[in-house]
């Protein structure tokens, strides 16, 4: 019976009940923690993730991908560390996990990330805090609700403890690592650690010899465009990459000089042009991504005007409704 409500549940709340089941949240991140899941844990999570076979459980389908975004706001709101290192000890993360996203938990430190310490197989980390990816469906946000969602509470996350286990992950031989987002107050703040340590996760990226998905070149980074930016208001930005997570695709240098790629000073990112368009709005001169911005092309001068200034299909200038 057990097993049969579970299958009702989207995967990262499977996961949570199979935590729950397993042990107390406080119990997950302490010396001498669980290596895996109860075996009511393991009934939650029989159906799609284990089988038995024999005396024992192994997965039925790998769990490559885990985003915590989307959860009800009030459990996202009240997950621990200890929730957090409970669900990637269930699913075996350092062997299993590609690719993870967290959003901002008011109570999360980071500990809860100690499962990940030394993965050769995790590609993909976000752990951006001001709710973005909430909106890579490329709908459009309402320009009132901008400033809302740049403007929360800042991440709990504590370099201290976070950048660490990145460094364990960069410092492993055989690692995958190649795509990190970092919250926004520890770029604001860019403390020596994180410095040394974006430093250090540069060369690992121009060592991996990623390639151009435009010209098939390799992606070099050079003093004046290098693959983190470590100064200025793009401190901690991964460049040559469109930060879609749904794309992920790299540009070279060239191809990205060539409009490939576009920054958006709203978010703070950089898309290719297949996945979001940066524009100018020609009322108010405010730049940003339309997923940060609805814009509209007025139809009579063809000017792009953004959701702030205009509601219609003409600009001001063309004095057309």
């Amino acid at each position: 019976a057990l097993s049969n409500v579970a299958e009702y549940l989207e995967r990262s709340t499977r996961a949570l009940l199979a935590v729950a089941l397993s042990a107390p949240s406080s119990s997950w991140g302490k010396c001498g923690w669980l290596k895996e899941p109860s075996n009511a844990g393991k009934v939650v999570m029989s159906s799609r993730y284990y089988s038995e076979f024999g005396a024992s459980y192994v997965y039925q389908e790998e769990w490559e991908e885990l985003t915590l975004w989307g959860l009800d706001k009030s459990v996202e709101s009240k997950l621990t560390d200890g929730d957090i290192c409970g669900i990637l000890v269930c699913i075996d993360a350092k062997n299993n996990l590609k690719s993870f996203e967290l959003p901002r938990c008011v109570s999360v430190r980071g500990i809860g990330l100690a499962p990940l310490r030394n993965s050769v197989v995790l590609e993909y980390i976000n752990l951006r805090d001001d709710g973005k990816d909430r909106f890579i469906d490329h709908e459009p946000l309402l320009s009132e609700n901008v400033g809302v969602l740049y403007n929360q509470p800042e991440s709990s996350l504590s370099e201290n403890v976070v950048v660490p286990i990145l460094q364990s992950i960069i410092s492993t031989d055989g690692n995958s690592l190649k795509y990190l987002n970092i919250p926004k107050v520890w770029k604001s703040r860019q403390s020596e650690m994180l410095d040394a340590f974006l430093d250090a996760y540069r060369r690992v990226l121009n060592d991996r010899k990623i390639r151009c998905s435009k010209c098939d070149g390799i992606c070099i980074g050079t003093s004046e465009m290098p693959w983190i930016r470590q100064q200025g208001n793009e401190y901690g930005l991964q460049t040559f990459t469109c930060h879609m997570s749904d794309c992920m695709e790299h540009f070279c240098g060239d191809c990205e000089s060539d409009g490939c790629l576009k920054f958006c000073p709203c978010c703070e990112l950089k898309y290719c042009s297949e996945c979001a368009s940066v524009a100018t709005c020609g009322e108010c001169q405010t730049t940003a991504c339309d997923v940060c911005k609805y814009f509209q092309t007025c139809d009579v001068c063809v000017k792009d005007t953004c959701s702030s200034c205009n509601c219609t299909s003409y600009c001001d200038s063309c004095d057309r409704v």
